[in-house]
């Protein structure tokens, strides 16, 4: 759910055309939300979707399954303290 989130807000940010047809694929409610966060300045980008699949792939071989997916969030959100 979070990496399809990722990606629809990419997508709605940089494809107006498929934002298009991401409307009536996900409802008004999801797509305003979305659409709402593909408009602000935040740090949501192609590194983001990126370091998520790549959690998403090591949590087969996790000996915590959701620990990678953490690691992850912790690191895109600069919270490594």
């Amino acid at each position: 759910m979070l990496t399809h989130s990722v990606r629809n807000i990419l997508l709605i940010r940089f494809s107006p055309d498929v934002a298009k047809s991401l409307q009536s694929d996900l409802g008004d409610d999801e797509y305003a939300f979305l659409s709402n966060i593909a408009k602000e300045k935040n740090m949501i980008s192609a590194a983001t979707l990126e370091k998520f699949l790549s959690a998403y792939r090591e949590m087969n071989n996790a000996y915590l399954k959701y620990t990678p997916l953490e690691l992850a969030i912790f690191n895109i959100i600069g919270n490594n303290d």
